[in-house]
């Protein structure tokens, strides 16, 4: 993935859960030592990657950037910090490393420099001798106003480091040379117009906004892992998902092998219940909960706690593929296929697990392979005659909080991590 693909993917579990996961801590950490870097960041920057080989860094945007086509000779393999701050629009500032000897700084007038130049790009050179690392700096942005504030920080003394909750977020990578960490905040900056599956960017800019901190991301060879970061714990639904018991998800056993987006969330009925009771009082929101656990017990005869007990809940999702979706729940106990249906608990999933699980029509049900199935009569019909499944995922016997497919990217929830992997590699 290039650019923000991961991010984006990211911020969709985020959203999807109504907040951030991740660690707490009640006193300021200490920033990775090695990421001698940040001192260039300025302190409103939105996301920060700092790596130990400039070159890699800088696989990370878009192919069409100027910066993309500097010829960095050696200095591919220095260190930098690549950082994107919001000038009217979202603008990448490199800061990177290029030696301690007059030869190193020669080359980078003579070359790099030009280069720049060249490509329109700005810079200013940093001096050892004012540079709180022991090399000098360069500094390389479209934006002439970013290169002129991570230079008023400089002189300032202050830098991203000093930014809310950074240097605790950061603290979860302290052991890690290679790492990306990006506020809450980007989301309304680097997400498509469009959304990211099936939500619209307000409604992502308004639940990360209001709750992610810092999202870390360490990013290994063969898959990205992320640590999601939040300051104030007992508000948010990560920090609730992450006090219950893992599992394993099963419905990606029966999907369609054109699935774009599925969410899958194991349930233990009674834990989960109390969890997610505990968290919507916090959060000042139990009392319109039981208003309409009441509204629809009176509409519709039953309620829909007592549902979710008879049916001992082990598993919900929802899906999507081509233009269709459907909700899935999947019992304790195993029952028999049954025909499509008028669904008499309309609204009950949504109500128990989170506007997640909430699609446009769910007004028929049916029973396919022990699964409910709950969308449209169309919809339904399609998903039980689908000739191809997905079958036996290599994400199957993972133990998560939660999974997620979205287009050909995989993310799975545990204990400690959000893992995200690309299906096809």
């Amino acid at each position: 993935m290039t650019k923000f693909g991961f991010i984006n993917c990211i911020i969709s579990v985020l959203l999807l859960t109504s907040c951030v996961g991740g660690r707490t801590s009640d006193t300021q950490a200490d920033v990775a030592s090695d990421a001698k870097m940040l001192f260039t960041v300025p302190s409103d920057a939105l996301a920060v990657i700092h790596s130990e080989k400039a070159g890699k860094a800088l696989e990370i945007l878009d192919s069409l950037n100027a910066m993309r086509r500097i010829d960095l000779g050696k200095f591919e393999s220095k260190a930098c910090a690549l950082s994107w701050c919001y000038t009217g629009t979202l603008s990448p500032l490199l800061a990177i490393s290029v030696g301690r000897s007059s030869e190193d700084s020669a080359f980078v007038s003579n070359n790099i420099i030009a280069q720049a130049e060249q490509l329109k790009l700005h810079w200013h050179y940093i001096p050892k001798s004012k540079s709180a690392s022991s090399e000098s700096i360069l500094l390389l942005s479209r934006s002439e106003a970013l290169i002129a504030s991570s230079l008023r920080h400089i002189s300032e003394g202050r830098s991203i480091i000093d930014a809310p909750h950074f240097s605790d977020a950061a603290s979860g990578v302290r052991d890690s040379d290679d790492f990306m960490l990006f506020s809450g905040k980007i989301s309304q900056r680097v997400l498509p117009r469009e959304g990211v599956a099936g939500f619209s960017r307000s409604q992502i800019s308004r639940f990360v906004d209001s709750s992610a901190d810092w999202v870390i991301v360490d990013q290994s060879a063969q898959k990205i892992v992320a640590k999601p970061y939040y300051a104030h714990a007992g508000t948010s639904f990560a920090s609730m998902l992450e006090s219950l018991p893992s599992g394993s998800s099963e419905v990606y056993e029966i999907l369609p092998d054109t699935t774009h987006f599925a969410l899958s969330i194991p349930i233990q009925v009674e834990a989960y219940r109390i969890a997610r009771e505990s968290l919507l009082d916090a959060s000042v929101k139990l009392t319109p909960y039981r208003k309409d656990i009441e509204a629809l017990r009176k509409l519709t005869g039953k309620s829909p706690l007592n549902w979710e007990k008879e049916l001992n809940i082990q598993e919900v999702a929802i899906a999507k593929w081509e233009d269709k979706q459907i909700l899935l729940v999947r019992p304790k106990k195993a029952v028999d296929d049954s025909e499509i249906e008028e669904n008499p608990y309309k609204g009950f999933i949504p109500l128990l697990y989170g506007d997640a699980f909430k699609i446009e029509d769910d007004s028929h049900h049916a029973i396919f392979s022990s699964w409910h199935l709950f969308g449209s009569k169309d919809d339904l019909e399609s998903f039980i005659n689908y000739p191809d499944r997905i079958l036996n995922p290599d994400w199957h016997d993972k133990k998560c909080h939660l999974t997620l497919l979205h287009k050909d990217n995989v993310l799975c929830w545990n204990k400690n991590e959000i893992s995200l992997w690309n299906i096809n590699q």
